[in-house]
């Protein structure tokens, strides 16, 4: 049962990550700077994330329930 949630829980992070590509991709093409691209990335992750969990009534949204997400998009900020 635990590998079946584990299973889920990185395609969640993965469906993140695309949202997040997808919108640095978006910004790209408006020739925005890095700070741009980062902001456009970031909002299009958590608002792709956020209406999926609304749509789906989960509650509370991804960003609030598993605070590691917030925090690795600082981390790879810094970098």
């Amino acid at each position: 049962m635990s590998e079946s949630i584990d299973i889920l829980y990185h395609l969640d992070l993965f469906g993140v990550a695309v949202f997040a590509i997808s919108g640095a991709l978006a910004a790209g093409r408006k020739s925005l700077d890095l700070l741009g691209v980062v902001i456009i990335a970031v909002v299009t992750a958590v608002g792709g994330g956020t209406t999926r969990d609304l749509l789906l009534d989960r509650h509370p949204v991804f960003w609030i329930d598993d605070p590691i997400l917030p925090y690795w998009e600082l981390k790879l900020r810094r970098k």
